[in-house]
């Protein structure tokens, strides 16, 4: 681990106390099932602290738990893990979680022309970004670390820079994810359109201008060593049964199979 957790500060995010959290069931399921798979010694899985679970590491990709909500697309999973890592308990975490109004089943529509589909989640994202204002330095250089944890290759940011979801990636640029050159490549190699709401916003939000109907090919000259401009990091300043909109078709970078969407019959 980056740090020493002091009990007495933060709880430790276990398997028990996520089965306890008042979360939609495709979230506990989705986060029990990756922690089952890695322990699993039949597809390689190692033993790790049951005590902590924020960083884990998985046998097959050396993912810490962050890592694989992040390969997902999944912010409420993400946020629950951010939450955990700054000291809220429980129930704290549970009614943030809560407080907002559960989307519509698999991708809510943009409210207005141009914007994302995942904006729906900027709320959510604005509150925890104002409550981490608030905390003390211990406690952000801590969440620093968890953002900033690579994996073998890659850091949270990088892999959600591979994504689709904008709301995540001002999550983690506003916990301190460092935006380098891995990140910028990353958002020109996108598997998404570029042209996108998603995409935009996501270029924007790391600093990165691609001509509007560019190929593949011109996004792959500009990901070695073209004209990537940066920019300093952006800080800005659902409960009940429902499925993840943005688990169901914009999160299949890792494990499809094993960690599809749970749904209710």
């Amino acid at each position: 681990m980056p740090y020493t957790i002091d009990e007495q500060r933060f709880q430790p995010m276990t398997v028990a106390s996520i089965d306890m959290l008042s979360l939609p069931l495709s979230m506990n399921k989705q986060i029990t099932k990756i922690i089952a798979k890695a322990k699993d010694p039949a597809t390689g899985g190692q033993p790790y602290d049951d005590t902590d679970i924020l960083y884990f590491r998985d046998a097959r990709f050396h993912n810490n738990l962050l890592h694989d909500m992040v390969s997902r697309n999944m912010l409420d999973p993400s946020l629950v893990i951010l939450c955990r890592s700054i000291g809220m308990n429980e129930a704290e975490v549970t009614a943030f979680i809560n407080r907002y109004k559960p989307v519509q089943r698999f991708g809510a529509k943009a409210v207005a022309s141009g914007e994302h589909k995942y904006a729906h989640y900027e709320a959510k994202v604005d509150d925890f970004l104002a409550l981490l204002d608030r905390q003390d330095q211990v406690v952000q250089d801590k969440l620093h670390a968890l953002v900033n944890c690579k994996n073998d290759r890659q850091s949270p940011l990088e892999i959600s820079a591979h994504g689709n979801n904008p709301a995540l990636v001002r999550l983690l640029i506003g916990c301190g994810a460092t935006i380098d050159k891995a990140v910028e490549t990353a958002v020109v190699e996108t598997r998404y359109t570029v042209d996108s709401p998603e995409q935009i916003a996501i270029q924007k939000l790391v600093g990165v201008t691609i001509e509007p109907n560019s190929s593949a090919d011109a996004r792959n000259r500009l990901s070695s060593g073209g004209s990537l401009s940066s920019a300093s990091p952006v800080h800005s300043s659902d409960s009940g049964e429902t499925t993840y909109d943005d688990s169901s078709s914009d999160s299949d970078l890792t494990d499809k199979e094993d960690f599809s969407p749970i749904k209710k019959s």
